[in-house]
């Protein structure tokens, strides 16, 4: 498996076009209290609101990570990318 280049810590891929990342929004927000979390969004860079939210509107990291269905959620150390759900 290829090192990635996402930051260490929780990630996670939405779409602010997708009911479920829409239902997940206040998980999302819970997850960014307790720890480091990176969002990036594959349709509104300002989805969700409040949180920080790198802008993949070109999915060119979507892609990268081989993001097949959003929401994702990616577990990443220094070692790369070790759980997906």
């Amino acid at each position: 498996m290829a090192v990635s280049k996402l930051p260490a810590g929780l990630v996670a891929f939405v779409k602010k076009d997708c009911p479920t990342c829409l239902l997940i929004e206040p998980v999302l927000r819970e997850l960014a209290r307790m720890q480091s979390l990176t969002i990036y969004s594959q349709d509104d860079p300002q989805f969700p609101a409040g949180l920080p939210v790198v802008s993949d509107l070109r999915l060119d990291v979507s892609y990268h990570e081989k993001i097949e269905i959003v929401p994702t959620l990616l577990q990443v150390t220094e070692a790369g990318v070790v759980q997906r759900l």
